[in-house]
């Protein structure tokens, strides 16, 4: 065996080692573990939310495990309404899942306000006298683990969240 081959196997050993400690996905691979659209992936992709992290021999794109969590939480904040932009602007600040879930919450609080027609402690503005009645617990749950919040409810019963609805459990786009 010329030196030149053992060179090339030796590569090829590490090539390998590395591919296995570090698993590359194409974007169809990527596509059927996150259950997005490729097509999707691709727009993601193209305006940097999710970048691929190499491209195969053939010119696939390739991503990591990081694109996975990356692709999730974006879809996640999509799903909860956030424009690209504002999900850009959370990436690139490495915002965690609990601060998203500390903005919701206080969008929740606004939900309620504007329900009841006044903010917190303030005079009732409404005809029918209803206000604002605790809050309730509720446990969400994705792969980030379990999170607890607690959502605004009303003396009525009326208070219909619309950012995390009443009965959710799971956070869509961490399952």
């Amino acid at each position: 065996m010329s030196v030149s081959d053992h060179d090339r196997r030796q590569k090829s050993r590490e090539r390998n080692e590395r591919d296995e400690r570090e698993e590359l996905l194409t974007i169809g691979a990527l596509g059927r573990r996150t259950g997005l659209p490729v097509r999707t992936i691709r727009f993601w992709s193209d305006i940097g939310v999710a970048p691929p992290v190499g491209r195969s021999t053939s010119g696939y794109r390739l991503y990591d495990a990081g694109a996975v969590a990356r692709l999730e939480l974006v879809r996640t904040l999509r799903d909860l309404g956030f424009d690209l932009e504002t999900v850009r602007r959370v990436l690139a600040s490495g915002t965690t899942v609990r601060e998203v879930a500390a903005t919701h919450l206080r969008a929740l609080d606004a939900e309620m306000t504007t329900h009841l027609g006044h903010e917190r402690h303030a005079p009732v503005a409404n005809a029918n006298g209803n206000t604002r009645n605790g809050h309730s617990r509720k446990t969400l749950k994705g792969e980030f683990g379990a999170l607890p919040i607690e959502v605004p409810r009303d003396r009525e019963g009326s208070f219909e969240p619309q950012i995390v609805p009443k009965h959710q459990t799971r956070w869509t786009g961490f399952d």
